[in-house]
C-alpha cells in the first residue's frame, strides 16, 4: 500500500496526531495574541490613569474603563482556562 499526497491514504492515528499538532499550534498562537493585546491595553490604561490622576481628575468614564478592563481580562483568563484543560486531557 503506497502513501501519497492524499490524507485519505494516511492511518487514523497519524491524521488525528498531525491535527491535535496544527490545532495545539494554533491555540498557542491566538493565546499569545490575545495576552500581548490585553498586556498592551492595560499598560495604555494604566497611562490614562496616571495622566487623568496627575493633570486632571479621575471621573466616572475612567471607572467604567477599569471595569470593562478587568471583566475583559477575566473573561480571557476564563476562557483560556477552561479551554486549555481541555487541550492538556
Amino acid at each position: 500500500m503506497a502513501l501519497d499526497d492524499d490524507d485519505s491514504e494516511c492511518p487514523a492515528e497519524v491524521q488525528s496526531d498531525s491535527t491535535s499538532t496544527s490545532n495545539a499550534v494554533v491555540f498557542t498562537q491566538a493565546n499569545v495574541a490575545t495576552w500581548v493585546l490585553i498586556a498592551l491595553s492595560g499598560v495604555f490604561l494604566a497611562a490614562r490613569l496616571w495622566c487623568r490622576h496627575r493633570f486632571s481628575k479621575l471621573w466616572w468614564d475612567d471607572a467604567l474603563l477599569v471595569v470593562s478592563w478587568v471583566c475583559r481580562a477575566f473573561n480571557v483568563l476564563r476562557s483560556w482556562t477552561l479551554t486549555g484543560l481541555n487541550r492538556l486531557s
